[in-house]
């Protein structure tokens, strides 16, 4: 009987839970440390077969050429999903109001989002969680079928949509796992693939945990604006003017991943126009 299909991504598991999604590819490369590989979260890897093109829709016409092994070794495709025909589309498209970048556009003239094997991803799942004290607008783009989701994030004002984070609830933890919607798209095909190339999104449970144990407190905005008159940060500047004192300022930008996010306010939402790895959060 053919398996039902479902948008789940469950990669190496939570600790003490046994993975739910066992892709040879996926796993091996789970086992070690995402540091271990010499490429960078964000950054083309000369190894990757989908190194080119690097526009989301130009990747995955490239890559409906190409065929997918599963656990058995069987050839897979991929399979999109036509405009129009998207998880919760009609939600999408009334509720979405901001502007949309040409490459987003030119992705939702293609699809909706792609069904490969038993896993979906989707470009219409919209606001559906509550992450709003975290991101002003994003896109559901995958979840794990714990509670966890793999995160769009549309800023204010910015250009281009991105980054793509893994917004965990179990632990309680934000964590960056590409800077664009291609780069996330091209670790999920590789990875499929069973290439050697770093996978970020293959480890995103792991990480978020080692996030959560070695979590420590933030910055406030008035020690970071005190520390600004000895060593000026323009960024840090604009984020902190305009913020109550108790606010807790959260820099990614020193090659941090992520950050636990359970003791913020839900109903303030994160000041995210400044830079793509700074945030400003106000504590409960």
């Amino acid at each position: 009987m053919k398996k039902p299909a479902h948008r789940l991504w469950r990669g190496p598991g939570i600790p003490g839970r046994a993975p739910a999604f066992q892709h040879k590819g996926l796993i091996a490369r789970s086992r070690g440390s995402s540091e271990s590989s010499s490429a960078t979260p964000g950054t083309p890897d000369p190894q990757s077969p989908l190194l080119s093109p690097y526009d989301p829709r130009a990747l995955l016409e490239s890559a409906l050429h190409d065929s997918f092994p599963d656990d058995e070794g069987t050839p897979r495709r991929i399979k999109l999903v036509p405009p129009g025909q998207g998880l919760n589309e009609r939600h999408f498209r009334e509720h979405f109001k901001g502007p949309m970048p040409p490459d987003m556009q030119d992705l939702y003239a293609l699809c909706s989002g792609f069904d490969l094997d038993y896993h979906e991803i989707t470009f219409t799942e919209y606001h559906f969680q509550g992450y709003d004290c975290l991101f002003h607008d994003w896109i559901e783009v995958a979840a794990d079928g714990f509670g966890n989701h793999w995160v769009l994030e549309i800023r204010p004002g910015a250009a281009a949509w991105g980054p793509v984070w893994f917004a965990s609830h179990d632990p309680p933890v934000v964590l960056h796992v590409a800077d664009d919607l291609t780069t996330f798209l091209r670790h999920f095909l590789d990875a499929y693939r069973g290439g050697e190339v770093h996978n970020p999104y293959a480890c995103s449970h792991r990480d978020a945990m080692r996030i959560w144990e070695e979590s420590h407190p933030w910055p406030t905005a008035a020690h970071v604006r005190a520390q600004l008159r000895a060593t000026p940060d323009p960024l840090l500047a604009a984020l902190t003017a305009d913020l109550p004192d108790h606010a807790e300022i959260i820099d990614l930008r020193p090659n941090l991943r992520g950050f636990t996010w359970d003791r913020y306010d839900t109903h303030c939402p994160a000041r995210r126009d400044i830079h793509p790895m700074l945030f400003a959060l106000i504590p409960e």
